[in-house]
């Protein structure tokens, strides 16, 4: 397989998973009461994180490794908006 068709691959599995994954990662975030675009980032941002990861994880382990990640980030940005409305 040439580099050109293992990125075209790597690309393609990656928007599967996302497109798949989508309905729950946005239910993760409105969970926390994360806007539109807080969300987009979010989903974004920990999108290009599994990219940089997706070697080193077999393929059973990408959903989980992304829904864990992204719950995490939005836990992380509730905590501080709860600490941020406690010094005000």
């Amino acid at each position: 397989m040439s580099r050109h068709d293992a990125e075209s691959e790597f690309h393609e599995e990656l928007a599967a998973l996302l497109a798949r994954l989508r309905p729950e990662l946005v239910a993760i975030c409105c969970g926390h009461c994360l806007s539109p675009k807080e969300t987009e980032d979010v989903i974004y941002e920990n999108a290009f994180a599994l990219a940089r990861q997706w070697r080193g994880l077999k393929s059973e382990e990408r959903s989980a490794w992304l829904l864990a990640t992204v719950e995490a980030h939005c836990r992380r940005l509730t905590e501080r908006r709860a600490a941020k409305s406690q010094e005000h």
